[in-house]
Order: C-alpha cells, then sequence, then structure tokens
C-alpha cells in the first residue's frame, strides 16, 4: 500500500466518522480539554512513567464520557458505553498493578 493509499484510507474514515459523529465530533478534543482544566485547577506534574499512564486511560475515559455526552439526546453512543467499560477495566488492573509489563 502505497501512501497514496493511505492518505485516501484515512480520509475515508475521517469522513465516515465526521457523519457518525457529526460538528460536535469534531471539536470533542476542546470540551474534553475544558473539563481535565475544570478537574484539574491546580494543573498536573506527571513524572514518572506510571503517572503518565494513569493519566493516558484517564483521559481516554474522558474522551468517551465527552463523546456519550455529545450524543445523550440522540439515545448515547454504545461505542463509547463499551470503551467506557474497557478503559475502566484497564485502569483498574493499571492501579492494582502499576508495574506489569515491565
Amino acid at each position: 500500500m502505497g501512501i497514496q493509499d493511505r492518505l485516501k484510507a484515512a480520509m475515508e474514515t475521517a469522513e465516515t466518522r465526521a457523519k457518525v459523529y457529526g460538528a460536535a465530533g469534531q471539536e470533542g478534543h476542546r470540551s474534553t480539554g475544558a473539563a481535565l482544566a475544570k478537574l484539574f485547577p491546580n494543573g498536573l506534574w506527571l513524572h514518572t512513567e506510571e503517572e503518565f499512564t494513569r493519566f493516558l486511560l484517564f483521559s481516554m475515559i474522558m474522551t468517551k464520557v465527552g463523546r456519550y455526552a455529545k450524543n445523550i439526546d440522540n439515545g448515547g453512543h454504545q461505542d463509547s458505553i463499551h470503551d467506557l467499560g474497557v478503559y475502566s477495566f484497564l485502569l483498574e488492573d493499571f492501579d492494582d498493578n502499576p508495574s506489569n509489563g515491565k
């Protein structure tokens, strides 16, 4: 697969997702960023691999909550609910075993 094919496939994915998520989906990063800023009004300093991993999983949860919120008046967003479960259990497992995989 050449670069043009990859670009075309990426564009097709973007167009498909835009139809699913609509205009609100295009701005999800801004609303999630605003929510995170409110949750951490004094900022957040991450220094260790464990801290970055924990924040990454937490951020993914917040992203899925945001996507669900954008679709709440349309019956929710099943993929986001499923992803929330997965990321929640990944985070719980990480909290219990932060040094796994090393």
